[in-house]
């Protein structure tokens, strides 16, 4: 499968996709190994104290604190992954476009197995899909790399929670989803390409749900967030925490965007 960036849909070979996942495997392994260097510069104590549960903090990047959040996944990477069709089914590959999941048959197609037919995503029908500016949802892609599986450990031995991984590339202009809250804690790291985060005031209270999709809940949505608090720039190595609840969505800017989203859910 091929990723369009920069005007261009490009392709990597095997032997270089799985070189770089041990180059980037060593990064983080030696960059970032705890919940300390996800949030430099902000120290520890801070984090607990201030923030943690309790409001929204944008972490620039930081020397090498910066360059192995940056390391998680690049754009190879992303392509390498996406090319392996069979790993992929329309749950764990999806996508999006103006707020609205797209129907599977819109980018899956049936592949025959040794198991008889399965519907897999095509990546012939991606790929139209990405061109008019579809976000691509990757689920579940904690255990696919070294470097995704340390960072979920890493929060994973710090708040003995479930943590998970997604992946979403995104593109110049075209938003994914309109203003929402998750119920999870976040910590999103922005690894390719920019996006601007609005943060709103409002903040949902202990949502176990969620309330589902469709127009009427999307003008829900967009009427319980409040006003915008805060806008954010999130350039490569950044990271955004985003307390359970808190409203909030986001746009590439200048160009594609690639963003980790690791969610902690309490046991």
């Amino acid at each position: 499968m091929k990723l369009k960036v920069g005007g261009l849909f490009r392709t990597v070979p095997l032997s270089r996709f799985l070189a770089d996942r041990q180059v980037r495997a060593a990064a983080l392994a030696s960059g970032m190994p705890t919940l300390d260097d996800m949030i430099h510069p902000v120290t520890p104590d801070r984090f607990h104290a201030e923030i943690e549960g309790r409001s929204p903090q944008h972490i620039p990047a930081e020397g090498k604190s910066g360059e192995a959040r940056r390391s998680l996944l690049d754009w190879d990477t992303f392509n390498g992954l996406l090319a392996q069709s069979s790993i992929w089914t329309h749950s764990t590959l999806q996508m999006v476009h103006s707020g609205n999941h797209l129907p599977p048959e819109n980018y899956c197609a049936e592949v025959q197995t040794m198991s008889g037919p399965v519907v897999r995503p095509s990546p012939a029908k991606v790929q139209v899909m990405m061109a008019m500016g579809a976000t691509v949802i990757a689920n579940d892609v904690d255990a696919l790399t070294p470097a995704l599986r340390a960072a979920c450990d890493t929060l994973r031995r710090q708040y003995a929670a479930s943590v998970a991984a997604n992946v979403y590339c995104s593109f110049k202009g075209v938003q994914g989803f309109g203003p929402h809250y998750d119920t999870h804690d976040v910590f999103a790291v922005q690894t390719e390409g920019e996006k601007i985060w609005r943060l709103y005031r409002n903040r949902e209270p202990d949502p176990v749900d969620y309330p589902g999709e469709g127009e009427d809940v999307r003008r829900y949505l967009a009427s319980a967030c409040g006003p915008v608090m805060q806008e954010v720039r999130m350039q490569p190595g950044d990271v955004l925490y985003i307390p359970r609840g808190w409203y909030h969505d986001a746009l590439a800017v200048d160009g594609p965007s690639l963003h980790v989203t690791l969610s902690v859910t309490p046991l």
